[in-house]
């Protein structure tokens, strides 16, 4: 999934009772995902249909930047989507969420439209990338950091932990292979991010294990690991960053910051429920976390959902 290949910002959804799927399709839906599922599954579904065209399939990943899939016999709500503005945004999603949709179980579609086509029983077609899908990243220089959307960690011969800003598109990163040591091995270390990533990959090299976490969507990782980082292990930790030090991974986020966000995009005839975003903001909780959908693709090795 590039951003250089999208030349707009599609977004598909499925809409199902469990015996019937209808899916729809939109060139520039993407972007609005988010706002457009808040005000519950009638509203969310009624846009849907008023602003969407019907499709007959699913499209090829590489194109859509936001999905998500309502299936109202088992009451579950799945979405991914390349368009929030960080962790905080993406967890006061999903808090917002759990009030509008009550009694509905929300998930995060890590694996992208793989995800989605498994759940829903429609086809999908492949990812457009094989052996020669290109890879977009930077490894920053410390004083470039306001680029930074990842951080890499590594496990040094000592022991000790070395940190690195990345600039990558989407989740390029974990497609990066173990070359990208090599790309380390003369950048400068980082003594933390001046803002919270959307991706981080934690590296042991003596041990040939890495450990992925995003909150982005990473299709066909699972089946691409094994050929593109051969010999090592993966444990991808859905959007649990605990395997780096927090000191490295910059300013702790804040449901807040979250909420304030979605109050902002909130524009038009999109409307939600004051009363719902005040509970949330009155909980003053931890950031809820998205429980992903379990993959039947897995990579060799370990894959932990």
């Amino acid at each position: 999934m590039r951003h250089d290949a999208v030349m707009s910002e599609r977004a598909q959804c499925v809409i199902t009772d469990g015996r019937h799927s209808e899916i729809f399709y939109s060139r520039r839906a993407a972007p609005t995902l988010d706002v457009d599922l808040l005000a519950g599954p009638d509203a969310a579904g009624r846009r849907i249909r008023d602003s969407y065209d019907p499709d007959e399939r699913l499209r090829e990943p590489v194109w859509i930047e936001a999905a998500a899939l309502i299936d109202t016999s088992r009451r579950l709500l799945a979405i991914f989507s390349w368009h929030l503005e960080g962790y905080a945004h993406r967890a006061a999603l999903r808090a917002v969420l759990a009030e509008t949709w009550p009694g509905w179980d929300l998930r995060w579609a890590y694996a992208g439209l793989d995800d989605i086509a498994a759940h829903s029983g429609v086809p999908a077609d492949p990812a457009a990338w094989t052996d020669d899908r290109p890879v977009s990243l930077v490894v920053l220089d410390p004083t470039e950091l306001d680029e930074a959307d990842a951080l890499v960690t590594v496990t040094q011969q000592d022991r000790t932990v070395q940190g690195y800003g990345l600039w990558s598109d989407t989740t390029d990163l974990f497609w990066a292979g173990p070359g990208l040591l090599d790309k380390l091995s003369t950048a400068t270390p980082v003594t933390g991010l001046p803002a919270f990533p959307h991706n981080g990959l934690h590296l042991d090299p003596a041990a040939r294990t890495a450990v992925a976490w995003t909150t982005q969507e990473t299709a066909g990782l699972a089946a691409d690991w094994p050929r593109h980082w051969p010999g090592w292990r993966l444990d991808f930790q859905q959007d649990s960053f605990a395997s780096q030090p927090a000191v490295l991974l910059g300013p702790a986020p804040t449901l807040d910051a979250g909420l304030d966000i979605l109050a902002r995009r909130l524009t038009g005839d999109r409307a939600v429920p004051e009363a719902a975003i005040d509970r949330v903001r009155r909980s003053a909780g931890a950031l809820p976390p998205w429980p992903g959908l379990i993959s039947r693709r897995r990579p060799g090795g370990s894959w932990t959902a």
